[in-house]
């Protein structure tokens, strides 16, 4: 159980976190949304050089203003990636970039009874939307080594500065680990997506043909009878993988592949692509 503050504490450091930022978000800004004040609207602070997004509310959020906070995690090519927890009215609570590359998926999780910040980051331009990177696990409450992170009984957030890294989690057999799932189960593990590349013979699965191969709902593909329309051979496919992983140990308990349990004439897309530098999704 998280432990509680005073009335008067939390007063102070929110009051610290208003007064920080040179001006508060915008309102249904209809300028804002024309990108008439940047591709990138940032708020800034007097103490520190930090920036965070400053949002445009196109609706008010003051009836959650119960203890509620946003999670966000800003990418893209104009500006460089961080996450960031905001309150209710879009001021900044707390950022961090220290990682290497895009964040995805900032979240609260409960790992062995106590909560953590956990996030993905690394490089999200493999292709077919796949990432190659690692999660990390933010230790939220632990003795003089982790934030504190204490709620009043007014539901108000107190934090210090130290938001430390209690571990990073990577897939097993030197496969990439990808950005889409991180999800910590009650038995301590954690489960993750992997897509890897591999070799597949796809003869009997048709040819994407200009437009694309028209779908009916619910039917597979027939094997192609022109062989001119069908797949390689010797092709290659992005194989979808999740794996069970003890968070202790960082030992793979269970492995489980698309490919060892779906044939690829059971898709119901064509084939567009099927090289090791594009290969078929």
């Amino acid at each position: 159980m998280l432990p509680h503050c005073s009335r008067r504490d939390c007063e102070t450091t929110l009051f610290i976190l208003s007064t920080a930022a040179h001006d508060e978000a915008y309102h249904d800004s209809g300028r804002y949304n024309a990108g008439q004040y940047g591709d990138y609207v940032e708020q800034r602070f007097v103490s520190t050089n930090v920036t965070a997004p400053k949002l445009n509310f196109m609706r008010p959020f003051t009836n959650c203003n119960d203890g509620t906070y946003l999670f966000l995690a800003p990418r893209g090519s104009v500006m460089n990636s961080s996450i960031c927890i905001l309150d209710a009215t879009g001021n900044l609570v707390w950022t961090s970039s220290d990682f290497e590359g895009q964040a995805y998926n900032l979240q609260v999780q409960q790992y062995l009874g106590k909560d953590y910040l956990t996030f993905w980051a690394g490089d999200n331009s493999l292709g077919g939307g796949h990432g190659d990177g690692k999660h990390y696990m933010v230790l939220p409450h632990a003795a003089e080594r982790a934030i504190v992170h204490q709620w009043c009984t007014d539901a108000c957030l107190q934090l210090d500065q130290n938001y430390n890294l209690f571990r990073t989690v990577t897939a097993a057999n030197g496969l990439a680990t990808d950005l889409h799932l991180f999800s910590i189960t009650p038995a301590g593990t954690a489960l993750l997506t992997v897509y890897e590349v591999i070799e597949a013979d796809l003869s009997g699965v048709p040819l994407s043909q200009g437009g694309g191969w028209p779908i009916l709902a619910n039917i597979p593909f027939l094997p192609p009878s022109d062989p001119s329309f069908a797949g390689p051979k010797k092709g290659y496919v992005w194989d979808s993988v999740f794996q069970e992983i003890d968070l202790k140990t960082g030992k793979l308990l269970f492995q489980w592949r698309a490919s060892d349990h779906f044939a690829y004439q059971q898709s119901y897309e064509p084939i567009r692509g099927a090289t090791q530098q594009e290969s078929w999704d």
